[in-house]
């Protein structure tokens, strides 16, 4: 099977997971900068466990500092998507800091989809993390209406540890979101189980569940996810190298899919995982079976369950 030539979508992965050293010194030699080296993000791997992936965000996790430099290897990220045939794809980001909120957000998602080249569509989604004060969570939401008002992202998505962080205190917030008609996703049932995908699915609103492999650990749950088709971003490579999954052979993507549960695969954090599109898909046939026929039907799955209705570039199975 030739795994580059087969179309695909990515949903769940993070900005400020992608870089790596190969990226780095290919950014370099044309002039970039960024506030870390190719030698200490090498330091950093292999991530082989939850502790090491913790380890590695502290290296290359800079977006607190600034947007800035992440605007670089966004636009080096949709080079690599274009060349494994991704077509459409969302990258879960912070927003930018200041009073013009929308106008230095504007800058920001204009360079990245310079590289789009009409081959490949960038959408971004603002992410959250799980932790802090209800208002302040509301006053967050209110930003990221107006950035989706504005067709900056395209919804939110709530990230994080998810243990003693349950979605219920903010329900209000998501509540604002949903009904201004701003999508939602949550990471649940990565690192808890299903009472985490249920405190999600019953606080907030989402349409999409990211990672979720504690959902069918209950079979109440599995029928949920069939009924509704609620689509299930998993993330097979992450799962594994941080241990929420013990070994590849464990993963319940399969399970999932044969089942008739709505999934997709994604990278999560590339760098950090050294992994990609393609080497997601390739594992799916290797490790699981994966006919090229099935991992049409993920791709399918992706791009129904994504949160930008209109597309701006030519994508298979669409009109």
């Amino acid at each position: 099977m030739d795994i580059a030539s087969l179309t695909k979508v990515e949903l769940h992965c993070h900005y400020d997971g992608i870089v790596d050293a190969p990226m780095l010194r290919a950014l370099q030699a044309a002039g970039e900068t960024f506030p870390v080296s190719p030698e200490e993000l090498e330091a950093a791997l292999p991530v082989r466990d939850f502790d090491a992936f913790l380890a590695w965000f502290e290296v290359a996790d800079v977006g607190s500092v600034d947007l800035d430099p992440f605007v670089p290897v966004l636009r080096a990220h949709v080079d690599r998507l274009r060349s494994q045939n991704v077509q459409y794809a969302e990258v879960f980001t912070s927003i930018p800091r200041g009073d013009d909120v929308v106008g230095q957000m504007r800058k920001y998602v204009d360079r990245v989809r310079e590289r789009e080249r009409g081959e490949t569509q960038i959408e971004f989604v603002m992410q959250m993390g799980r932790g802090g004060d209800p208002g302040r969570r509301e006053a967050k939401v209110e930003t990221a209406v107006a950035l989706h008002g504005a067709g900056l992202v395209v919804g939110i998505a709530i990230a994080g540890a998810e243990q003693g962080l349950p979605i219920e205190p903010h329900t209000r917030a998501m509540r604002l979101a949903h009904d201004a008609g701003v999508p939602i996703e949550i990471h649940a049932g990565e690192w808890c189980g299903p009472e985490s995908v249920w405190d999600a699915l019953e606080y907030g609103y989402p349409s999409r569940i990211g990672h979720g492999v504690a959902i069918l650990k209950d079979k109440a749950l599995v029928r949920r996810f069939r009924d509704e088709q609620i689509h299930i971003e998993m993330c097979p490579s992450s799962n594994v190298a941080t241990g929420s999954v013990e070994r590849m052979s464990d993963h319940p993507i399969r399970r999932a899919f044969d089942m008739g549960l709505n999934v997709g695969v994604n990278t999560d954090d590339p760098g950090a995982f050294m992994c990609s599109m393609n080497s997601e898909y390739r594992l799916l046939v290797e490790e699981f079976g994966f006919t090229a026929e099935e991992l049409d039907v993920l791709r399918r799955n992706a791009l129904d369950a994504r949160f930008q209705p209109t597309l701006r570039v030519p994508i298979d199975g669409t009109e």
